[in-house]
């Protein structure tokens, strides 16, 4: 009994205190609370969007507004890849190489190859004696003329032994040749050759040094000679040529020779030169041959 006297009371007690709770709160929702410290339920912060329009509101009016660049996953969604933007500054525009002049009114220039064969006559003072000869040259290039030619001279040598005694040698060559001339520097020119040469005449002693004053032996002499030669050409008009050979030197390779003699001349011959008739005789055109100058050119150009 004593436990359930003291329940029942604070039970009703709590009862009252709820419905008198109850019946005020209508008037307490609507009043401001303020305590004496001032310190109050925490306020929400605003939105970026209300933050923004407020700092906008507050701006003064000469201030520039700011633009509000659009944020970059946006942009990623619906621009593709910037293109780059070609350069501002503008390129020079190429200047026109200038074409090179043509000449279709004038007749172009070709090569004459009309005038590459020569055909002409040769005067020889001194090769081996004097006398002329033919040739015939052919130009492929134009620095290059090759040919050929034949020539006919002919000599009567003498030589003093002593007062009562000569010797002599006659020669009458006939040669064929074929040349080549480089023209290094117009018109002078540089030239190589390569002849057969046949060679016919007499050799002995003349004078009161010999038996009955004349002694004399026939030969005839085959001789292959390779020589090199220095020139000049020019040309004459249209159709025509000069030139000459200056100098040249030739040399003897090989050859034969052969001596119509008796013994008693080979006996005179060994005594007075110390060499047999054909051992002088091949030393005498051997030294004749090798020098040589002035072979006159001129003809005409087809």
């Amino acid at each position: 009994m004593f436990n359930r006297t003291l329940y029942m009371p604070l039970a009703l007690g709590s009862f009252l205190a709820f419905a008198f709770t109850f019946a005020l709160a209508p008037e307490l929702h609507g009043q401001n609370i303020s305590l004496l410290d001032n310190t109050g339920v925490p306020l929400k912060q605003a939105s970026s969007s209300t933050r923004i329009a407020q700092a906008t509101k507050t701006k003064p009016s000469n201030t520039r507004p700011s633009t509000v660049l659009p944020s970059f996953n946006a942009d990623r969604q619906h621009h593709p890849n910037p293109v780059p933007v070609p350069s501002a500054r503008p390129t020079r525009p190429a200047r026109p190489r200038p074409s090179a002049p043509t000449y279709e009114s004038r007749p172009q220039m070709t090569i004459d190859t009309e005038q590459n064969h020569q055909i002409g006559g040769l005067g020889i003072l001194s090769y081996l004696g004097s006398g002329g000869g033919l040739e015939y040259n052919y130009r492929p290039l134009s620095w290059l003329t090759g040919g050929v030619y034949y020539t006919h001279t002919q000599a009567d040598l003498t030589q003093s032994i002593s007062d009562e005694l000569d010797e002599i040698l006659s020669a009458q060559m006939d040669q064929f040749k074929i040349q080549t001339r480089y023209i290094g520097l117009d018109p002078v020119y540089f030239g190589v050759g390569m002849s057969y040469a046949k060679i016919s005449g007499d050799f002995g002693w003349e004078g009161a040094g010999v038996k009955d004053g004349f002694m004399s032996s026939s030969y005839t002499a085959s001789v292959f000679v390779a020589d090199i030669f220095l020139g000049s050409q020019w040309n004459i008009a249209k159709d025509f040529y000069l030139g000459a050979d200056w100098f040249g030197f030739a040399l003897p390779i090989t050859g034969s020779i052969e001596v119509d003699s008796t013994t008693d001349a080979d006996l005179t011959s060994e005594f007075l030169s110390g060499e047999t008739i054909e051992g002088r005789v091949s030393n005498e055109i051997s030294a004749q041959l090798k020098l040589y100058y002035l072979v006159a050119r001129a003809g005409y150009r087809f």
